[in-house]
C-alpha cells in the first residue's frame, strides 16, 4: 500500500494537480542554507522582547551604518534589518560574533537573511519620485512662486 508522498502523487516523480492534501508541508528545494545563508544587506533579528518596536532596532542596529528598512515580524519575537551597503551588514554580524548587541536591554542573535531585500508595502514599495506634494495650512506670510523655491532649496 502506498503511503504518503507516494499515495498523494500517484508516483515518485511529484507529478500532481491541485493544491496538496491538509497535513503535507511545504518545503523549500532551493540551495539557501538557513543556518548559514549567503551574505546579504538584510539581517534577521530573533529573541527581540513583546515590546521592541523597530525605532529601537534603529537605536541598537545605526551604529554600524544606515539601517534603509526594517519590518518587525507578527510573531513579535523577530525582524529584517536593512542595511544601505553590504558593507555596513557585514560590520553588524562581525560585531555580534563577538559581542553581545542588545535592543531594550535583551541580548538578540542576529544572522544574515536568506532575503537580498525587505519587501516594502504600499507607497514605500514604489520607486522615489521628484515630485513634491505640499499643503499650505494656516497661511500667515504671503507665499509666492519665489518662496517656494527656497524651500526646496533647502531639500537638496
Amino acid at each position: 500500500m502506498k503511503r504518503g508522498y507516494e499515495n498523494y502523487h500517484g508516483n515518485s516523480r511529484g507529478h500532481h494537480s491541485g493544491p496538496p492534501p491538509p497535513g503535507f508541508k511545504k518545503y523549500r528545494r532551493d540551495d539557501v542554507d538557513p543556518v548559514n545563508p549567503t551574505p546579504s544587506k538584510v539581517l534577521h533579528i530573533r529573541n527581540l522582547t513583546q515590546e521592541t518596536t523597530e525605532a529601537d532596532l534603529l537605536s541598537a542596529l545605526s551604529h554600524f551604518g544606515n539601517v534603509a528598512y526594517t519590518t518587525l515580524m507578527a510573531n513579535g519575537h523577530m525582524a529584517l534589518a536593512e542595511f544601505a551597503t553590504m558593507d555596513q551588514a557585514r560590520a553588524c554580524i562581525a560585531y555580534s560574533k563577538n559581542h553581545q548587541i542588545m535592543v531594550r536591554n535583551h541580548p538578540v542573535l542576529i544572522n544574515y537573511s536568506t532575503s537580498e531585500k525587505i519587501q516594502r508595502s504600499g507607497l514605500e514599495s514604489e520607486d522615489p519620485s521628484r515630485v513634491i506634494v505640499l499643503t499650505i495650512t494656516n497661511v500667515t506670510y504671503p507665499i509666492s512662486v519665489d518662496t517656494l523655491k527656497e524651500v526646496r532649496k533647502t531639500l537638496n
